[in-house]
């Protein structure tokens, strides 16, 4: 079975329902900061001394909607990298031995599927580096997404662990991780939250697909050079 070709075809899918499901949210954000019919004139009741703009309510609405709209988005791009991954040890490309588990415990299923892969196929982590620290945090946003901590937000922050292990986060506002980094109390309110739009999604979909070429590379070249392996 051709795993990367399937991987592709998912990932394609990915970028389509994100950029389908983003245009009822992204028209409603900006006919509102434009101003534009039917967000023109104020809505009725509305008191201009409360301190509020108009269509507060709406606006934000429709900015946490494209904020769960792109949790979904890499949810659905984590799910496929570890279908994948696991597709290629039932085929059996690879298998995780007791320190490749151990790996998993600690430090997720991404290492220690590269742990596995790099030993049978020799493949070198650095020349995927930031591919794989990208796919990385495709896991760890999907993980903040699904196990949420406060009923009142629905966008997490992201945990000090990961700040620290990351020198740069890809589901964050820059503003927000540039105050987090340049703060040296530590305080956890200031911690970046978890943002996904559309140029990082992009970027870790495209992270994601050189990634899975990269292990599809290796594994033909040994195919080709041993076909019984």
């Amino acid at each position: 079975m051709d795993l990367a070709f399937f991987f592709r075809q998912r990932a394609d899918f990915i970028a389509s329902f994100y950029d389908t499901g983003s245009q009822a949210f992204t028209s409603r954000i900006n006919g509102i900061e434009e101003e534009v019919p039917p967000w023109d004139d104020l809505p009725p009741g509305f008191d201009p001394e409360a301190g509020e703009p108009p269509y507060m309510e709406e606006w934000t609405d429709a900015t946490d909607g494209l904020q769960m709209l792109g949790q979904a988005a890499v949810s659905l791009l984590s799910d496929a990298l570890k279908m994948y991954l696991e597709g290629l040890r039932r085929h059996g490309e690879v298998d995780l031995d007791a320190s490749d588990k151990r790996t998993a415990k600690e430090r997720g299923f991404i290492r220690a599927y590269i742990a596995a892969l790099s030993r049978r196929y020799g493949l070198d982590p650095e020349d995927q580096s930031r591919a794989i620290d990208m796919i990385e945090q495709v896991v760890l946003a999907r993980n903040l997404s699904q196990h949420g901590s406060n009923l009142t937000m629905l966008s997490e922050q992201h945990p000090a662990r990961d700040l620290e292990r990351f020198p740069s986060m890809i589901f964050a506002s820059e503003a927000e991780e540039k105050l987090w980094r340049e703060n040296e109390t530590g305080l956890s309110f200031m911690r970046p939250r978890l943002r996904i739009d559309a140029a990082n999604l992009k970027a870790a979909l495209g992270a994601s697909i050189a990634f899975v070429d990269w292990v599809d590379a290796a594994v033909a070249r040994k195919q080709t050079i041993d076909p019984m392996s």
